[in-house]
């Protein structure tokens, strides 16, 4: 373990994160090294959150390996000292990857709304946003098979409701920023606000749909989605 350390200390005097996650393997959980206790000393040492991640593959299914990072998140969370303070018509979203850039163009959306977006969790995701993210007033589940755990553990701890939406296509964005539009209904201007934005983002794509249409007639293709464990 001291092995661990000195590489820690080297990493995070070299690059000045502003966190560092430990990802626990198979190797580490056979041994039985102590990984948290090392974990601490190197938090105590250079003053910012050192969390381990506890995912050795043995441990169970990929919905194992789902809740080990929404512990590992929920810590790093739970290390903002200061007063829980929520911040009117806000959101975090969560399970939302950025794969293909989408989180950027979801967050234009909601702030063209009038909600705010205190959090990604994990699509670029910032250290300081996610330990703020128990300030917004709801949270926006994307993906709930990997961030349900997390969404309910915020919601018993700091009282913060989720939803859970999907942003796949025209019809399912559109009731996600209906859901959270509702949500917020003490707010009319968010409503309004968003009705104009789904007629607005509608009527500019609807054209190059219906042109993909026909460029894609008569042609076949398959579309094989994951097995949830």
């Amino acid at each position: 373990m001291i092995e661990l350390k000195k590489a820690l200390l080297e990493l995070i005097d070299k690059y000045s994160p502003k966190a560092a996650f430990i990802y626990c393997t198979c190797i580490v959980g056979i041994i039985g090294d102590d990984v948290d206790a090392v974990c601490r000393q190197v938090e105590e040492e250079t003053n910012i959150p050192v969390i381990a991640v506890h995912s050795e593959g043995f441990k169970g299914t990929k919905r194992d390996g789902y809740k080990a990072a929404c512990d590992a998140l929920f810590s790093l969370i739970e290390r903002n000292k200061e007063p829980q303070v929520t911040i009117p018509d806000s959101i975090n979203i969560l399970g939302e990857f950025n794969i293909g850039g989408e989180t950027w163009i979801i967050k234009k959306y909601y702030e063209a709304m009038g909600v705010k977006v205190v959090s990604v969790i994990t699509g670029d995701g910032r250290v300081e946003e996610v330990m703020q993210a128990r300030n917004a007033a709801l949270n926006v589940v994307q993906c709930s098979g990997s961030v349900t755990h997390l969404a309910k553990q915020m919601e018993k701890e700091y009282g913060i409701p989720f939803i859970r939406v999907s942003y796949f296509g025209i019809e399912d964005t559109s009731d996600a920023l209906y859901q959270v539009a509702v949500h917020f209904k003490k707010s009319t201007e968010i409503l309004k606000k968003t009705q104009d934005l789904n007629k607005k983002e509608v009527q500019a794509i609807v054209p190059r749909l219906e042109t993909m249409k026909k460029r894609s007639c008569r042609q076949k293709s398959r579309h094989i989605r994951g097995r949830r464990l």
